[in-house]
């Protein structure tokens, strides 16, 4: 009798929990319709046929998701499941698992796990006054390309890859199509560091699957069958202030570096685009060095551990004596110079000087400007594309990212903080590397506040049975035209799933055309999104075949 009443009281308690989740999905989509709305009707003024996966993301867009927030997108996922009468399961740190069942395949049917992440790199032009946290996107259509209509990111990593997985939620997505049993797999927190997945329970979220289908790569006709691993680092220098009371005769100038092109600190951390922070760092030791500038007070750059920083600011000192027109002409030709450096990578780039609030604090003595602008310039901490595999054409295998700059205080003393990202497709490397910007950091007496352990790496394996499968469903779509086998330089979760589901989990990865991905310009070619949802759909077919 105990254990009946436990089941009662089990159901009672789900019933509630969704009648709930009902409610705030109501509430929700009240405060997202207009976005959605709007959205919605680009995409039907766009294209004349329905259009799955394009229409679930333009209501998807308009739902607020930054990294560490997603507690809108899955209420309103849960909410989705419970509409359709579908079951769902969370585990504690919040991934979401929607159970589909089969259409037209065998009881005997196992079923597969289609996986991608629900949030998003929240990254806007200096001009935009987007508040990520309380508004969705609006969506504009150029040339083909959807973006984002007021400067910001898009979201289409991986908001393009939850929509897919949504379209399959409806009864209508395609009326012949066959498919197994399905797990439509969410997780969170992916741009922070495979959080979601580092974390995953897959006991809790009832996980049976064993072929994955990760749809989170960018890059249309190109199937993803490995990643490289990767680790942070955050490090701390301590900074000395000048206790010289004529600084407060200085007048303060705020050099600035700004419309860099940024881009994904994986992806494109081959294409030799600036830095903001490093250029940043190049040219106010060179306005200290000509004496141009009497001293620094602070610097400042970056805010996303896997993003390229594109915008950098230092707040420099000029003495009575100093020329502040000699100053505007230095940086003036440094901007031209610059410009013509970065031509062809980054055409927008802006290097600027302007007066600053008078008094805003003292500059830093001279061993605290040293110690930061050393480890900042070109020859200091490493980082960019640092090795290329030896055994894939143009795939990197090392890189790091100089990702952040700020300054801190706490109760005792005031300090600057930088943050690295590190990837590479050799676990060994990834340590070396952080030892290598521990060292750097501790010969200018600076500590490691944080080296977190690495996330896995995915290795490739070119006997998986689904990546034979995705090969012929290919063919068979494209007139016998093969796609790409590759592996990439970024994180996907297939890897740490593996590890967290079972080490025979057999996973692809492919996804439509998405460029610069992690910035403001980032861009979903719309031509290849109905061809990458009939691949999927087309897959799920063939698996149907599969014992």
């Amino acid at each position: 009798k105990k254990q009946n009443d436990d089941v009662c009281l089990s159901c009672l308690m789900r019933r509630l929990v969704s009648f709930v989740l009902l409610v705030l999905l109501k509430n929700s989509k009240g405060m997202i319709s207009t976005t959605a709305e709007r959205n919605v009707q680009l995409i039907k003024s766009y294209t004349s046929k329905f259009s799955p996966v394009l229409e679930n993301f333009a209501q998807l867009a308009a739902i607020p998701r930054p990294s560490g927030h997603e507690e809108k997108v899955c209420t309103y996922l849960k909410g989705l499941a419970i509409e359709r009468g579908f079951p769902w399961f969370e585990d504690k740190v919040g991934n979401i698992c929607i159970k589909v069942p089969s259409v037209g395949c065998s009881s005997t049917t196992k079923p597969v796990i289609i996986q991608g992440h629900v949030d998003i790199v929240a990254e806007k032009t200096p001009e935009s006054t987007h508040d990520f946290f309380n508004h969705g996107i609006d969506l504009k259509i150029e040339n083909g390309w959807l973006k984002s209509a007021k400067g910001t990111t898009l979201g289409s990593d991986n908001g393009v890859g939850v929509a897919a997985a949504l379209a399959l939620l409806n009864e209508n997505t395609q009326i012949n199509s066959r498919r197994p049993p399905l797990e439509l797999l969410f997780t969170l927190d992916e741009e922070r560091g495979l959080k979601g997945a580092l974390g995953l329970d897959a006991k809790a979220l009832q996980l049976e699957g064993r072929t994955l289908l990760n749809l989170d790569t960018e890059e249309w006709e190109s199937v993803y069958i490995g990643c490289a691993g990767g680790g942070d680092s955050r490090f701390r220098i301590p900074l000395v202030r000048s206790n010289n009371v004529n600084y407060q005769d200085c007048h303060f100038y705020q050099l600035s570096i700004s419309h860099a092109t940024g881009g994904h600190s994986g992806i494109d951390i081959d294409k030799n685009r600036c830095n903001a922070i490093e250029l940043l760092a190049e040219l106010s030791s060179l306005l200290l060095h000509e004496g141009l500038v009497s001293g620094l007070v602070s610097i400042r750059g970056g805010d996303k551990r896997n993003a390229i920083p594109r915008e950098a600011t230092a707040i420099l000192t000029l003495m009575p004596n100093q020329s502040q027109s000699s100053l505007f002409q230095a940086v003036q030709a440094l901007n031209e110079e610059s410009k013509q450096k970065y031509s062809a990578t980054d055409p927008n780039l802006k290097v600027e000087i302007a007066p600053a609030a008078d008094d805003i604090g003292a500059p830093l003595e001279d061993v605290s400007t040293k110690s930061i602008l050393s480890l900042l310039v070109q020859s200091g901490l490493k980082r960019g594309a640092l090795k290329m595999s030896e055994s894939i054409t143009d795939l990197v295998e090392t890189s790091s990212n100089l990702a952040s700059v700020t300054m801190k205080f706490d109760e005792k003393s005031e300090f600057f903080e930088i943050c690295c990202s590190t990837r590479s497709s050799v676990a060994s490397q990834i340590e070396d590397v952080r030892a290598d910007l521990a060292r750097a950091v501790t010969s200018v007496h600076g500590i490691v506040i944080e080296q977190p352990p690495a996330y896995t790496g995915w290795q490739p394996n070119m006997n998986s049975r689904v990546l034979n499968l995705v090969k012929q469903c290919f063919q068979a779509q494209n007139n016998g035209k093969q796609p790409e086998v590759k592996a990439i330089h970024a994180g996907l979760e297939c890897g740490m799933l593996i590890a967290k589901i079972a080490p025979d989990l057999d996973c692809i990865s492919f996804g439509p055309t998405i460029v610069d991905a992690h910035t403001p310009d980032e861009r979903l070619d719309l031509i290849t999104v109905d061809p990458f949802f009939a691949l999927l759909l087309n897959l799920l077919d063939a698996l149907c075949d599969e014992e």
